[in-house]
């Protein structure tokens, strides 16, 4: 589904921002690859169409490398490779968009200005001492909103149209009948706020998530230190949708970029003793996602084509 995935317009055609590598070592399939030369260690590198999938369709993801030069260590090339997730309004859909985490439903009703949210179970949902903002997320649900009505799926209200923190040093029972009390916090997890105005009705029985940062794209093939010759990595297939830092889909994708951290794995390598900081360089090849049929999985040959023809 990546129109140049293989190189074989042989230009840098939807992969901007890397380098064109043709003749010696050989590309893995057809006269052309693509080539990464980056001096800046652990950098994200994303391709540049949006790529539209049906996360009710089968998929397999699957990428080839091979380090053609060692980093001023003699380290291989290495680094994450997957994708990175978008909505239908080609907005990056971020972890801690992502519900399922905590699940419950809000106690009481929920209006601008209140300066507490009233759930009514709290298990799964993140206390500590010391608490991290960007695990502290309450993500909200209206049923009237026509794109986060979805329960525990996706949504931007909690983090990214409205970021809402709580305190997540003590979610205190309190009340008849009894709820769980969090209170609204600035990003610094200690300043008191109060809840906007976001233009819909939250009563009580919204569903509620605890929304949580985790890895920040899909790292499909995981994070592999590339071989000196040609390696494939191929997803097992995968579909639907969930909050998830590998595969299948994040909740509320539509389109999908290809990603690749360059030389993530050395990325504290920053500077060689001369100061020229020399990072390995590498190939990518055959950059794939394959829409697969009910019930088939396509055999490993297929992702390590050395015809742009096969």
């Amino acid at each position: 589904m990546f129109t140049n995935g293989l190189c074989q317009d042989e230009t840098l055609n939807e992969f901007s921002g890397l380098e064109l590598h043709t003749g010696s070592p050989q590309p893995l399939s057809g006269d052309a690859c693509f080539k990464v030369i980056s001096p800046a260690f652990g950098t994200s590198y994303l391709s540049d169409d949006f790529i539209e999938v049906d996360p009710t369709k089968n998929y397999m993801f699957s990428c080839s490398v091979k380090t053609t030069s060692l980093n001023y260590l003699g380290h291989l090339g290495s680094g994450h490779i997957g994708f990175s997730t978008y909505d239908e309004q080609y907005r990056f859909i971020d972890l801690r968009q992502c519900g399922d985490t905590g699940n419950t439903t809000l106690a009481r009703d929920l209006n601008a200005g209140d300066s507490y949210i009233f759930i009514t179970a709290k298990t799964g949902w993140y206390e500590d001492a010391s608490p991290l903002s960007y695990f502290s997320i309450p993500l909200l649900y209206p049923a009237t909103h026509p794109e986060f009505s979805a329960a525990n799926e996706y949504t931007r209200i909690g983090y990214g149209d409205y970021n809402l923190y709580y305190n997540a040093r003590n979610i205190p029972l309190t009340g008849s009948p009894p709820s769980y009390r969090l209170e609204l916090v600035t990003s610094d997890t200690t300043t008191p706020t109060t809840f906007p105005d976001i233009g819909y009705s939250t009563p009580a029985g919204t569903p509620i998530s605890n929304g949580r940062a985790g890895g920040s794209y899909n790292y499909a093939l995981g994070a592999p230190t590339y071989p000196t010759n040609w390696t494939t990595y191929t997803t097992p297939v995968f579909t639907g949708e969930s909050a998830n830092s590998v595969y299948p889909f994040r909740w509320g994708t539509k389109y999908i970029k290809f990603l690749n951290l360059r030389n993530y794995n050395y990325r504290t390598e920053t500077g060689s003793p001369a100061g020229t900081g020399t990072s390995a360089e590498y190939l990518i090849d055959n950059v794939m996602l394959v829409e697969v049929p009910p019930g088939k999985t396509y055999p490993d040959k297929l992702f390590s084509t050395t015809s742009v023809h096969e």
